[in-house]
């Protein structure tokens, strides 16, 4: 869990577990039919690379472009944990990438982003800094995405 309560606001990461879940099916599978006796004997190197794991439409998934969110924040900051309720609120059903940045962890972040926490990166470009309004971040990433898929 880090520090902003863990919760998990990437698409991706959801796809990510799906991919992990279908690779121990496929290990487990493999097993199996190998007619190993013992599970923990099981060798993972022997089963397919995570690439060729296939999830029910995670080909169309994979193929959009993800777009990247840097949410740059500090450990008590009641405007950051504000602004993480809206972006984990905006980002539940887009393709959003959201990369989470403790900025006492890097005193160049700390000198950047200091007196402005939390700021909101969207793909590169500074979207919000203090305040996040919610409807306005959605419309940011729904035309990064229209822009992306061309």
């Amino acid at each position: 869990m880090n520090w902003m309560g863990g919760r998990g606001a990437s698409g991706r990461a959801v796809r990510d577990r799906k991919r992990v879940e279908a690779l121990a099916a496929q290990q487990a599978e493999a097993a199996d039919l190998a007619d190993v006796e013992d599970a923990e004997e099981f060798d993972a190197a022997d089963a397919a690379p995570a690439g060729d794991v296939t999830v029910e439409g995670d080909d169309e998934e994979s193929a959009r472009p993800t777009t990247a969110v840097d949410f740059y924040a500090k450990p008590g900051c009641h405007l950051c944990e504000e602004a993480r309720e809206v972006l984990d609120r905006v980002v539940v059903d887009r393709d959003v990438d959201v990369r989470e940045h403790d900025i006492l962890q890097d005193p160049e972040l700390q000198r950047r982003y200091g007196e402005l926490i939390p700021v909101v990166v969207i793909d590169g470009v500074q979207h919000a800094q203090w305040r996040l309004d919610e409807g306005r971040f959605a419309a940011a990433l729904d035309a990064a995405a229209a822009a992306k898929r061309g």
